[in-house]
């Protein structure tokens, strides 16, 4: 009964994922393959702390996999700001996924380096230069919007002030 159970709240979840991924116009496959690149990242960032002898805590592992499911979040931030400004950012969506998908990517054969060889190689933070990028085009859109909100004050102060005249 509880096993019958769990299969059945297991589905509604997946279905759930499924309509907000279908709502957000996200292409379930190559998410798919995002998440499959942050769950490899994270085994092999374990299996790299292991080698170079470093501390492994709960925290620091708990900490990483909230870093992990923030990457996560940022298309389904994009894809609910879409849907917010009524705008087709389904290229854009597209775009940010498989850049996370390159630096996750990047990011395990640099552990897979560093387990082979002991040694750690620079990482790049796309994360960082992604949010950077976004919040920059997001204050720019904020700043245009807000200008048409004021130009369209000015033009209700100029008709009222042809209507008196």
């Amino acid at each position: 009964m509880n096993n019958t159970l769990n299969e059945m709240k297991t589905q509604i979840m997946k279905l759930i994922g499924y309509g907000v991924f279908a709502y957000l116009d996200i292409p379930c496959e190559i998410f798919n393959v995002l998440v499959t690149f942050i769950l490899l990242d994270t085994c092999f960032g374990v299996l790299k702390a292991y080698r170079l002898q470093r501390e492994l805590s709960m925290k620091r592992l708990l900490w990483g996999f909230c870093l992990k499911i923030s990457i996560l979040l940022l298309p389904l931030i994009v894809a609910l700001l879409a849907k917010g400004m009524q705008q087709d950012f389904t290229l854009l969506i597209d775009i940010t996924i498989k850049i996370l998908i390159l630096s996750e990517a990047y990011s395990c054969l640099g552990n897979i380096y560093a387990i082979k060889n002991q040694k750690e190689l620079q990482s790049i933070d796309v994360l960082s230069m992604l949010l950077i990028a976004f919040r920059k085009t997001t204050k720019i859109q904020l700043e245009k919007a807000l200008l048409k909100i004021e130009q369209a004050g000015d033009c209700e102060k100029a008709q009222n002030n042809e209507s008196t005249n």
